[in-house]
């Protein structure tokens, strides 16, 4: 079992699965609501993540993903990405033993920081890691598959409202 949670101890969570992946993101999303230039996710199956203490504050980021953050501190706990309903990825600074997972890669170096520097051989993609990628050779390929003509991107699954601030307190 996996735990983590916010810095001040408000938020706490569980999550009682296998990690799917671990990454480094560098989209241009992750570094305004951090206010750091790249952002470690451990990815796990959704229904394995479950909060044990307090309500986070849900934010809609972006018409395909939601974050959850600390009403009290602000760290952000998680991602759901509304295409992946099936995963959450979360802050691995925010686990309790953070060097558990470590990133097997980059995403969204097209967003990188000019100032700075990759200084590992991990596998390298301009925007998300193509399905099923696992090899270097997948790596830094501009072929970008998005499938932007999916018609049921604009509808948010049920599963995303489980943690809205109902009471408004922010927890």
């Amino acid at each position: 079992m996996i735990e983590g949670g916010c810095h001040c101890g408000a938020i706490r969570y569980r999550v009682d699965g296998d990690l799917i992946d671990a990454g480094y993101c560098h989209c241009d999303i992750c570094q305004q609501t951090t206010g750091a230039p790249v952002l470690a996710w451990s990815r796990f199956p959704f229904e394995a993540f479950s909060y044990t203490e307090g309500h986070p504050v849900v934010y809609e980021s972006s018409e395909w993903g939601q974050r959850e953050f600390c009403g009290a501190c602000g760290a952000q706990i998680c991602y759901h990405d509304i295409d992946d309903a099936e995963t959450v990825e979360v802050n691995t600074a925010t686990l309790d033993e953070p060097e558990t997972f470590e990133p097997e890669y980059h995403i969204y170096t097209v967003d990188q920081l000019s100032w700075f520097e990759i200084d590992d051989d991990l596998p390298r993609y301009e925007r998300e890691r193509p399905e099923g990628s696992g090899t270097d050779s997948d790596a830094d390929d501009d072929d970008d598959d998005d499938d932007d003509d999916d018609d049921d991107d604009d509808q948010k699954p049920d599963d995303f409202d489980d943690y809205d601030d109902e009471d408004g307190d922010g927890r």
